[in-house]
């Protein structure tokens, strides 16, 4: 089960080549970059019951590619994460699409 950030990362990057905030070299290829957008926490009773992390993970692609968009899903409900999808968009100037999945990472406390 992913639980971290580095977890994740390693995950993603048995799928595709995997960066985290990002490449040092234009990737002709499909590729993704992962960034940790903070976090959301669940607090009861003035205590910090869980920690969330949001972390972004962007997909790039040079065609639109529902199956590789499939790959990222699976990895994801497989590993039990909580996820959103945003809209593929078209990159002009890198020629590239690229679609957003927003990952929550949670950290629960036990009693």
């Amino acid at each position: 089960m992913i639980k971290t950030l580095t977890e994740l990362g390693q995950a993603l990057n048995t799928l595709y080549p995997t960066r985290y905030l990002k490449f040092n070299r234009k990737e002709d290829e499909q590729f993704i970059v992962y960034t940790d957008e903070g976090q959301e926490d669940f607090f009861a009773d003035g205590i910090v019951q869980a920690e969330i992390t949001v972390v972004d993970i962007d997909f790039y692609s040079p065609t639109k590619d529902i199956l590789a968009e499939r790959r990222i899903k699976d990895l994801l409900r497989q590993n039990e994460l909580s996820y959103d999808v945003g809209n593929t968009i078209f990159l002009q100037q890198e020629d590239l699409y690229m679609i957003t999945f927003t990952v929550y990472l949670l950290d629960s406390y036990e009693k």
